[in-house]
């Protein structure tokens, strides 16, 4: 191996990328692949477009005050092969769900709040691009579901990367290198912070154009303009802007949890999973019974990734992060702990490594 910093560095990223394949490269094409297929059936066996809403977003984020939404893109055919006439209406009650039905007619329902018109006030024909705001919602959806998929793989990854090589023995062969232990480390966590969130997130752009195409082949299909309807109130750049903020946000708050899952990883005996686990529920019921408070179980909590709600959390978004959520403390805390189990990890790898 070249004595080059950077070449190090490239061939332990090559190494991981080669040796996870699977999980870091396979599962977000199969998953993007699939989500296309099923799209694109969808429009053209069954002429509709659609995307779990209310019930799918609760479920991410466990949040019943969340208004959630519903799209739903449909054709149907005119019984008598008469002629439909294709408008555009807008309700001014409030209501809860957005629905796009290309059946006879163009409805749309906006959730209530500052967007709708006031009350008494004649609805208009143009519906601008604010109201057409639930394209980028839905395409946000797609983000949400691949970041779950991206969490899952990632999770799978730090716990057995350690542990693999001591299991197969391959530890010997990079302790021969000219490598530190640190950077055989820290590269595992740049792997799980950067690469794979990288890899993740070309996928969901590339879902998320797919989407878009297939929206803009059933507006074709019932004769209208697809760029004037689709493209036209459609603010990719935005949406992509969010993407990467909100992945930059949950990065660097994940940290100390992917550092603990590395610590676990390289201490594990048996089942790495059980060596996270088991500590942490111990030390939070000990402080449950002993002290009566839960800090330690909300620090965790803060810093594994689930939907912002407000105070010093930080996760998942449909609409980017939220900054002023943010502790900056807290954040500055969580990076200092991730710098001391990273530690861990290395002197480990370094002195208990036989299983």
């Amino acid at each position: 191996m070249s004595e080059s910093p950077f070449s190090r560095w490239f061939t332990l990223l090559q190494r991981e990328l080669q040796e996870y394949r699977v999980s870091l490269l396979w599962t977000p094409l199969v998953t993007a692949l699939l989500l296309v297929a099923v799209m694109l059936v969808s429009a053209v066996v069954a002429n509709r477009i659609a995307a779990v809403g209310q019930a799918f977003i609760e479920v991410v984020t466990q949040d019943e005050a969340v208004s959630g939404m519903n799209i739903t893109i449909q054709i149907d055919d005119e019984p008598n092969g008469g002629e439909a006439d294709y408008r555009i209406e807008t309700e001014t009650s409030p209501v809860a769900e957005g629905e796009w039905n290309f059946s006879r007619e163009w409805s749309f329902k906006p959730r209530g709040g500052a967007d709708q018109p006031p009350s008494g006030e004649a609805p208009s024909d143009v519906v601008t691009a604010e109201r057409l705001a639930p394209f980028n919602a839905l395409l946000a959806v797609v983000s949400v579901l691949m970041s779950l998929v991206l969490v899952v793989v990632t999770v799978n990854y730090l716990l057995g990367c350690l542990y693999d090589d001591r299991r197969d023995r391959s530890i010997l062969f990079w302790k021969s290198m000219p490598v530190s232990e640190w950077e055989v480390v820290l590269s595992k966590l740049i792997v799980a912070l950067v690469v794979a969130p990288l890899v993740f997130l070309a996928a969901t752009v590339l879902i998320q154009l797919a989407s878009t195409l297939v929206a803009m082949l059933v507006v074709w299909r019932m004769d209208k303009d697809p760029f004037e309807l689709v493209l036209g109130n459609l603010q990719f750049g935005q949406l992509l802007m969010q993407q990467v903020g909100s992945w930059l946000v949950t990065a660097l708050w994940v940290a100390p949890v992917y550092a603990w899952l590395l610590v676990a990883s390289a201490a594990a005996r048996r089942s790495p999973f059980l060596a996270a686990v088991v500590p942490v529920v111990v030390l939070v019921l000990l402080e449950e019974l002993l002290f009566g408070s839960d800090y330690l179980r909300s620090a965790i909590g803060n810093h594994i990734p689930h939907q912002v709600g407000g105070g010093t959390s930080a996760g998942f978004s449909l609409l980017g992060p939220e900054w002023s959520a943010l502790s900056l403390l807290s954040l500055a805390g969580g990076l200092a702990v991730a710098v001391a189990l990273v530690a861990g990890a290395v002197w480990l790898r370094r002195h208990r490594w036989e299983i």
